[in-house]
C-alpha cells in the first residue's frame, strides 16, 4: 500500500502518454468519422461523474485528484459550488475500445518480431502498458474515462462539502462532493482493480487467501488525520498508529456520505466496517455503522501505550474504484446528538404535558419502553396534524405515534410517514397522523421508539397543529445540457404538505435571455409535471445558475417557493431516491439555428378525448420534409400518438386516449421527440393537453 504523506504542493505537468491518442489511418478510422458525421446533430449523451478521488483535502494546500466517470472527453474545467477552492484539469484519458486493442496488439507482434532501436523500445513498452489498462478497465462503463485534476484549496477556506462539477464538450456533469478539512490528509495512491477480481458491485469477488489479505503492511498514520482510500475486491485497508493510555479515540468513516447511491451496488452504496486491534493484534473495538447511519464511527478508550491498527473495508469484501472513503482519526469524538431535553424519562398519561395548538414540543427517548404523553383540548370536527421529526433531524429514533381520547381510545396510530423531500433516507422512520376530531374533548397523543431503543441521541420534535397547507419543489436533473436553439425536457416534483392539492404555476426567475420554459403548470392533485427548457440559439461560454420559482394560492394567499434543485438517484437496480443539491445548472453547448428544425404549429394546450382524439400540426422545414418520424417522450399512461400524415409544410398528428388508463380530467404535457432516420433532431417545446 503506498501512501502520498499529505497533498502534492507541486505543479501539475501533463503526461503526454496519458492523452488519448488516435488511431493510425485505416478502414476502422473511416467508418468512426463517417458515424460521427452522420449523427452530428444527435445530442451528446451528458457527461456523468462517477466518483472523486480524493474526495478532499486540508486548507492551505494543492493536490491531485482523480475524476472516474463517462463521456467526459474535452474536459476543460472545474465548477465548485462555494469559494476558496480553485481547481483545474490537466489530463484526460479514457480505456482503449477492442478495436484499438485488437491494434495495438497487431502493433506490438510486428515490433516483436524484429530488432528494435530504442524509439521502438519506447513505443513497445507504452503499448504494453495500455493493453495491461484495457485488461484492467473498471467493470462499469460509468466510471471507465479518468480526468485528472489540480485542486487547490484556500488558507482560510471554510471547512465543509462543496459541489464539484467538470465542464466537457457534452457539458457539465453533475455534481460530486468535494470535502475542506483542517487535519492532515493521508492518502492512499489511487489503484486499479485486478482483473481476477474485477466484478460487478452487486457481486461477490472470488475468495481470497487469508495470507494475501494480511501480507501487505499496516501503513503509518501520524494522528490526528484524515485518511483517503479506495476499496478493492476483497481487500481489507490498515492503517497503524501509535496511542498513549487514556486516550479517548474516534474513528468516523465517511462512504456513503460521499457517494449516496451506486446504483449497481447492493445495498446501494460502499457499506464501510471499521475494526481497531491493539498492540498485539486483538480486536477492541467494531464498528458497521452510526445508529442508522451506514457509515460507521468506533470509539475506544487506549488502555495501554503502543502501536494499534485500524483496519476498513467492505462488509462482504466488493469493491471498486468509486468504493471511495475517509477517515477522521484521532482524539476528536464527533457531536453524536444535539436537542432540547424536555421531557422525563418514564412518563405517564396522567402527567401528559398539555399542549395548546399550534406547538412544538422537544423531547428524547431515554430509557427502553419509555412513552413520552402530551394532551390537548379540541372541538368536535376540528383537524389536527400530528407530525414527529427526528429521523430527518438525524435522530435515530424509530417513532411511533398514538392519538387516544379521553378514554384510552386508540383513534390513530402511524409508525413510519414516507417525505419525499427525504432522500437520503432509506427507512423513513418518522411519523405523521391528520385526523378530523369526532367530539369535544381532551385527547392525547403518545411518541415512543417501535425497536424499543433509547438514548440521549433519540431526539425528536412534535409539531401539533390544524393542517398548514403548503408545498415543497424539486427540480431535476440539477446539471442541464442543451444545444443551442435546442429544447430538452426536465422534470418538476411538488412535494404537498398538509393537503394542499391545487394548482402550482412555475416560472424561471432570473434566467438567461432568451431560455424559455414551456409547460409550467403542475396540475391540481398532481404531484409532478415535465416541462421544458428551450435554449437561445447563441452558446452560453459558461454554466449559467437556474432559479425556478412556484406560485400557488393556498387558503386564500399567495405562497412562492423556489425549486430545490435535485439528482433523481438509482440505488441497487431498483429504487430511486431525488437527493437534493445546492445548485441548478445551465449549459448551452454550440450555437444552433434561429428557428428549431420541427415545432409545433400552436402553442395553445390541447384537449384529447377517447373518442374524436385530439389534432396537432408539426412544421417541419423544407430540406427535411419526408424524412421526420415523431415519438411521445415518456407519455403519461394511456396516452398515444395514432397517427401520422404528412400535409403542406409538416404533419398532421392525431393523439388518442385510453378510457381505461387515461380518465376524462387528467392534465399534463405532452413532449414529442423528432427523428430523422435515427438521429433525433430534438424535442419539441411541451404541449399541454387534458383528457376530456
Amino acid at each position: 500500500m503506498g501512501l502520498i504523506p499529505g497533498p502534492n504542493p507541486q505543479p501539475l505537468t501533463p503526461n503526454p502518454r496519458e492523452r488519448s491518442e488516435p488511431l493510425p489511418p485505416g478502414p476502422f478510422c473511416l467508418a468512426i468519422l463517417l458515424a460521427t458525421a452522420a449523427f452530428a446533430q444527435q445530442p451528446p449523451a451528458p457527461p456523468h461523474i462517477g466518483f472523486l478521488y480524493p474526495a478532499g483535502g486540508r486548507q492551505g494546500t494543492t493536490y491531485e485528484a482523480i475524476i472516474g466517470g463517462q463521456n467526459l472527453g474535452g474536459a476543460y474545467e472545474v465548477y465548485l459550488s462555494d469559494a476558496g477552492v480553485q481547481a483545474t484539469v490537466t489530463r484526460y484519458f479514457r480505456p482503449l475500445t477492442p478495436a484499438q486493442a485488437n491494434t495495438l496488439r497487431e502493433q506490438m507482434q510486428e515490433l516483436t518480431k524484429k530488432t528494435r532501436t530504442p524509439a521502438e523500445d519506447a513505443t513497445l513498452a507504452d503499448i504494453r502498458q495500455k493493453l495491461q489498462d484495457f485488461v484492467r478497465r473498471p467493470t462499469s462503463p460509468a466510471i471507465a474515462e479518468t480526468v485528472v485534476l489540480k485542486i487547490t484549496i484556500g488558507e482560510h477556506a471554510e471547512a465543509g462539502a462543496r459541489e464539484l462539477r467538470i465542464g466537457a464538450s457534452a457539458g457539465i456533469t453533475n455534481p460530486i462532493l468535494l470535502k475542506v478539512g483542517n487535519l492532515a490528509e493521508v492518502t492512499k495512491e489511487p489503484t486499479k482493480v485486478q482483473p481476477a477480481f474485477n466484478v460487478n458491485n452487486g457481486g461477490t469477488p472470488p475468495p481470497r487467501p487469508i495470507a494475501t489479505r494480511t501480507a501487505i503492511a499496516p501503513a503509518p498514520v501520524t494522528l490526528p488525520a484524515v485518511i483517503n482510500g479506495q476499496m478493492m475486491p476483497g481487500e481489507v485497508d490498515r492503517y497503524r498508529f501509535h496511542a498513549a493510555k487514556g486516550q479517548h479515540l474516534a474513528a468516523s468513516a465517511e462512504a456513503r456520505e460521499l457517494i449516496p447511491y451506486i446504483s449497481d451496488a447492493v445495498p446501494g452504496w460502499f457499506q464501510a466496517t471499521l475494526t481497531l486491534r491493539d498492540p498485539a493484534g486483538k480486536q477492541v473495538a467494531y464498528a458497521d455503522h452510526f445508529f442508522f447511519h451506514p457509515d460507521p464511527v468506533l470509539h475506544y478508550d487506549v488502555t495501554a501505550d503502543g502501536d494499534y491498527t485500524l483496519e476498513i473495508h467492505d462488509s462482504i469484501f466488493r469493491g471498486r474504484e468509486d468504493f471511495v472513503y475517509r477517515i477522521t482519526l484521532g482524539e476528536l469524538p464527533p457531536v453524536t446528538a444535539v436537542s432540547p431535553l424536555v421531557s422525563k424519562a418514564g412518563a405517564r398519561r396522567e402527567k401528559a404535558r398539555k399542549l395548546k395548538l399550534p406547538l412544538t414540543a422537544n423531547g428524547r427517548i431515554l430509557t427502553p419502553g419509555q412513552w413520552d404523553f402530551y394532551r390537548f383540548d379540541a372541538k368536535a370536527g376540528e383537524e389536527i396534524v400530528a407530525e414527529v421529526i427526528a429521523r430527518r433531524f438525524d435522530s435515530p429514533l424509530d417513532s411511533i405515534l398514538i392519538l387516544t381520547n379521553s378514554a384510552g381510545k386508540q383513534l390513530a396510530a402511524n409508525d413510519d410517514f414516507k417525505d419525499p423531500a427525504a432522500g437520503l433516507l432509506t427507512h423513513q422512520a418518522d411519523s405523521r397522523i391528520q385526523y378530523k376530531l369526532p367530539a369535544k374533548g381532551t385527547y392525547y397523543l403518545q411518541i415512543g421508539d417501535v425497536q424499543h431503543q433509547a438514548g440521549p441521541e433519540y431526539a425528536y420534535r412534535l409539531r401539533v397543529s390544524h393542517p398548514e397547507p403548503d408545498f415543497e419543489l424539486r427540480v431535476a436533473p440539477s446539471s442541464v445540457n442543451v444545444r443551442g436553439g435546442a429544447t430538452v425536457p426536465v422534470t418538476v416534483y411538488a412535494i404537498r404538505r398538509d393537503g394542499f392539492n391545487g394548482e402550482i404555476d412555475l416560472k424561471l426567475k432570473n434566467a438567461p435571455r432568451n431560455l424559455t420554459m414551456t409547460g409550467g403548470i403542475i396540475p391540481a392533485g398532481q404531484d409532478k409535471i415535465r416541462v421544458t427548457l428551450t435554449a437561445p440559439a447563441g452558446p452560453l461560454d459558461i454554466p449559467v445558475p437556474l432559479q425556478l420559482e412556484g406560485l400557488a394560492t393556498v387558503d386564500g394567499r399567495e405562497v412562492h417557493h423556489l425549486a430545490v434543485p435535485a439528482e433523481d438517484m438509482m440505488q441497487a437496480f431498483a429504487y430511486r431516491h431525488l437527493v437534493a443539491q445546492k445548485v441548478w445548472m445551465i449549459r448551452v453547448i454550440g450555437a444552433g439555428a434561429p428557428r428549431p428544425p420541427v415545432r409545433a404549429s400552436s402553442d395553445k394546450p390541447i384537449e384529447i378525448s377517447a373518442v374524436a382524439g385530439a389534432h396537432l400540426q408539426v412544421v417541419v422545414i423544407p430540406r427535411l420534409a419526408g424524412q421526420v418520424q415523431l415519438q411521445l417522450n415518456e407519455p403519461p399512461d394511456g396516452i398515444t400518438i395514432e397517427s401520422v400524415a404528412p400535409i403542406t409544410g409538416g404533419l398532421a398528428v392525431t393523439l388518442r386516449a385510453d378510457p381505461a388508463k387515461a380518465k376524462p380530467g387528467l392534465r399534463g404535457n405532452l413532449i414529442l421527440d423528432a427523428y430523422a432516420g435515427r438521429r433525433l433532431l430534438g424535442a419539441i417545446p411541451a404541449i399541454p393537453f387534458e383528457v376530456r
